[in-house]
């Protein structure tokens, strides 16, 4: 079996064997990247000399799949085709269109990490902080199939734009509703949409299977992607307030979505702190968000943390 290092280095000889044939004028490159929760990942891309947008994939998740499968070629296979389908939807975009501020004011949005967790990550982002969370600014570029392109605000970029912080904070919860459509929906009805997918049952099918859960709601966008920005969204949050009532609690599953409980349902903070401590474990390292939880206050539209502000060092302490 090979190490990561030769993993890397067969892929870099190798992916453009396996990439459509249009794009084999690009250069191979690789980067290290760091994503959310400073999480540091390996990305190789092709660069084609004609677009400035260069599609990554990842290496670290191949290479465990490597491990497992034992076929070199397999994985670098996929992740060429992952590359094939990030090259062919690049939206028509230019350089000078992403630093045009008039171009690209109205695609901007939201996007949350955990402040502590991401210092090096945030440390050339503008962004705002709330609580024990920071939020910062995307824009998004292109939506298909295959999902969302978008790129996060930098303070260079910024200085381009000529406004300030607290300026683009203001476009970016304005447009949220808009560029990143929010849904809330109960937990059987998740539920029911993962287990139609892996057993082929309908929801119909399902619907006596699963019990009725009113105190749990699921709050993401409808791409299921950076979800959790929702709570930023005035007109999220209204529906929130319509649909679940004015005393909530908002469990930070990940940054994808949050979890929504009526206080007037369920009312044992310490509990709730330790199911978001529990959820955590099962999800990615990039993908936390807090072991915090918050309330709303729906008439300020302020997302704020539970009880006295707790730390994640406590709830951490609080789940043994």
């Amino acid at each position: 079996m090979m190490n990561f290092e030769q993993f890397k280095k067969y892929a870099i000889d190798n992916i453009k064997n396996y990439i459509s044939e249009q794009f084999r004028d690009g250069e191979v490159e690789t980067t290290n990247v760091v994503k959310a929760n400073d999480t540091e990942l390996t990305g190789i891309m092709v660069r084609r000399p004609d677009s400035v947008i260069s599609p990554t994939v990842y290496l670290e998740p191949a290479y465990e799949s490597y491990l497992d499968s034992g076929d070199e070629a397999f994985e670098v296979k996929r992740l060429a085709e992952g590359i094939t389908r990030g090259l062919s939807n690049i939206p028509n975009i230019n350089a000078g269109m992403v630093l045009d501020f008039d171009s690209i004011k109205d695609k901007i949005c939201c996007r949350m990490v955990n402040t502590d967790k991401n210092k090096e990550f945030i440390a050339d982002k503008p962004h705002t902080d709330i609580e024990d969370l920071s939020v910062l600014y995307s824009i998004v570029l292109n939506r298909d199939e295959d999902g969302v392109a978008t790129i996060t605000i930098t303070d260079p970029m910024l200085e381009m734009y000529g406004i300030s912080v607290d300026e683009l904070h203001e476009i970016a919860v304005k447009n949220q509703e808009k560029v990143m459509p929010s849904q809330i929906k109960t937990m059987k009805d998740v539920l029911k949409a993962i287990m139609a997918k892996d057993t082929g049952m309908s929801p119909d099918e399902l619907d006596d299977m699963i019990p009725d859960n009113e105190q749990m709601y699921i709050l993401t966008n409808k791409d299921m992607i950076n979800g959790a920005s929702c709570v930023m969204s005035e007109e999220a949050m209204d529906k929130v307030r319509k649909t679940v009532g004015d005393g909530v609690y908002i469990l930070p599953s990940s940054v994808h979505e949050v979890i929504i409980i009526p206080m007037d349902k369920f009312d044992d903070l310490e509990r709730l702190t330790e199911m978001v401590h529990e959820v955590n474990q099962s999800v990615s390292p990039e993908t936390k968000l807090s072991d915090n939880v918050y309330t709303y206050d729906f008439d300020n539209h302020q997302l704020v943390l539970a009880g006295n502000g707790q730390t994640e060092e406590a709830a951490a302490v609080m789940s043994m």
